[in-house]
């Protein structure tokens, strides 16, 4: 019987660089909604944050919280 010896989490992206993927997925929610795409740059700053920080910096922070998670739930089938 093997025993886990370690668990990694890879919080920054220096194992695997996700930003990319993350950004893509970002965008492709934004043309579905009619919205304009962000730049790479501009994305790869808020991945960190998470789904959310990304739909935030899309959508605008304005969006009501309810809208904010069906967004998240639909980034989150699309990344």
């Amino acid at each position: 019987m093997s025993r886990v010896q370690a668990v990694l989490f890879d919080l920054d992206g220096t194992l695997v660089n996700t930003a990319p993927d993350m950004a893509d997925a970002l965008n492709i929610l934004l043309n579905k909604h009619g919205k304009p795409a962000v730049d790479y740059d501009s994305a790869r700053k808020q991945t960190s944050r998470g789904s959310l920080g990304l739909i935030q910096l899309g959508f605008g922070t304005l969006i009501e919280d309810m809208h904010r998670e069906e967004l998240r739930k639909e980034y989150l089938q699309i990344y």
